[in-house]
């Protein structure tokens, strides 16, 4: 089975967690015997391709936005870089961790036209606000309790984003995120 994972972040071009969860996702079903692909913007504007661990990994060219919210939404030369992946690879599953600033929700219908098994894991909030949410002070507590601390609403999303707010955000991701078939979380919170 061909699997074509796509990320904003990958090692070791960008390290963060959604990045390397990703990364042993991908070797692990690697490992499994499944061709492995990988979509993720380089570090720099040079693109290319590598391969690591029987991962094929697609180094996209990272685009300078201007708008980051609105390029989250729809970031059209990097869709350019994602279908000419797809068509090369023509994937049989497409799984997405955090496309919020350079491959862009858009990845998500893009994805579908090429294959009914799309997902999507979230690693964080931002599919509900405009930034991460953290608890006041960043202390750990009870799920239960985060969940009432940290909450998305419309003057904190006018806060973070400032005059880069964009009032239809919102319903262009809803639209977005319809098209995968299933969105896994990796916490309760």
């Amino acid at each position: 089975m061909k699997i074509l994972y796509l990320s904003d972040e990958y090692p070791p071009e960008n390290i963060g967690g959604s990045g390397s969860i990703a990364q042993r996702l991908a070797e692990g079903v690697a490992k499994g015997g499944h061709d492995v692909y990988v979509a993720a913007p380089s570090g720099s504007a040079v693109a290319g391709v590598t391969r690591v661990k029987n991962t094929t990994v697609y180094w996209l060219p990272r685009v300078r936005v201007g708008h980051p919210y609105l390029a989250g939404l729809r970031n059209a030369p990097m869709l350019k870089h994602i279908e000419a992946v797809m068509r090369e690879v023509k994937p049989d599953v497409v799984h997405a961790h955090n496309l919020h600033w350079q491959l862009s929700y858009a990845a998500l219908p893009l994805a579908r036209r090429y294959t009914e098994r799309v997902f999507l894991t979230a690693h964080d909030l931002m599919y509900f606000g405009y930034g991460k949410m953290y608890p006041p002070r960043k202390v750990c507590m009870p799920p239960a309790e985060a969940a009432r601390s940290c909450r998305a609403s419309f003057l904190r999303d006018i806060r973070q984003a400032k005059r880069q707010y964009i009032p239809w955000r919102g319903a262009a991701m809803r639209q977005c995120l319809r098209s995968a078939k299933q969105i896994f979380a990796v916490s309760d919170f």
